[in-house]
């Protein structure tokens, strides 16, 4: 697997908040792309607000795919069908459009089952497309961000905190929430990550694990996370009459009917020292950071 190494500046109290972002869906007809611009506005203008995107950048389904019915697409991606490089062409130069205002807040770039069928289909890899395109790291369909933290203060070479992000696109598509967030849970004994995301479930589930820290000197609170990271496709379609029609995707798998009130990520926040202790030059303290999930 990957790793995004990355570098961050703190001064104790500053909350950053992470925006897991995946499973955008760009094309389909019921994907919400308002909201998405609603949303990158807002980090646009957070100075602390950074992004992990997970995957699933487009829906990437045209007449030749199985998937395929009439009526599903946007206009541009219509005119895009039968253009040169067709609709993944479409998706890259959509995905560039849409976060390039943002790409110096963007920590790393996965990709998702739907750029996998591209990738096994045309041998074209277009979640490393966009990445390189946007000057950011690409960890495939999952890695690890490794985050180091230093205090603005400070001139040590050293990191005085280091968070790990254990993501991977996901595999939980039709599991209930209850499922998704043990099996989630489970992952903490797999891994030594502070944080773990999953997507392409298309549901926004996240938790705060309470949990102990063990080294040879003492054992301290340690607070992990973990996260099913939503998705800006409805899976409905609201159609006025003798419009053309067609059955989601999500319709014919059975997934289970959500409201607008559910689209977009978890935004997890991170406040560094909020516990009020002096950190040390000398080593990274898990307990410094406090977590806060809005979903």
């Amino acid at each position: 697997m990957r790793v995004a190494r990355i570098r961050e500046s703190f001064k104790q109290g500053d909350t950053y908040r992470v925006w897991a972002i995946g499973d955008t869906h760009l094309g389909a007809v019921d994907a919400d792309e308002d909201l998405l611009k609603q949303h990158i506005e807002e980090i646009k203008n957070d100075p602390n607000a950074r992004i992990i995107f997970m995957g699933d950048v487009g829906d990437l389904i045209d007449w030749r795919d199985k998937r395929f019915h009439a009526g599903m697409w946007p206009e541009r991606y219509v005119d895009a069908m039968h253009a040169e490089g067709g609709i993944p062409t479409e998706t890259v130069a959509h995905a560039l459009e849409l976060f390039s205002p943002v790409r110096k807040k963007i920590w790393a770039w996965l990709s998702g089952n739907h750029e996998r069928t591209i990738r096994n289909k045309f041998d074209r890899e277009i979640g490393s497309e966009i990445a390189g395109q946007l000057g950011v790291e690409y960890l495939g369909y999952g890695g690890f961000v490794r985050v180091e933290w230093h205090r603005k203060t400070s001139s040590a070479n050293g990191a005085d905190i280091v968070t790990v992000f254990d993501v991977q696109h996901g595999w939980q598509g039709g599991r209930t929430s209850g499922a998704k967030i043990n099996q989630l849970e489970k992952m903490l004994g797999e891994s030594d990550a502070d944080v773990v995301l999953r997507g392409h479930s298309h549901d926004r589930v996240a938790h705060i694990f309470p949990s102990l820290r063990i080294s040879p000197s003492r054992i301290r609170e340690w607070e992990r996370v973990c996260a099913h990271t939503g998705s800006y496709k409805l899976g409905r379609v609201d159609t006025t009459q003798r419009e053309e029609s067609h059955d989601t995707w999500e319709a014919t798998r059975g997934f289970r009917r959500k409201t607008e009130s559910t689209m977009g990520p978890p935004i997890i926040e991170m406040t560094i020292g909020a516990h009020g202790e002096k950190l040390s030059s000398k080593r990274t303290d898990k307990s410094a950071i406090k977590y806060r999930v809005i979903l």
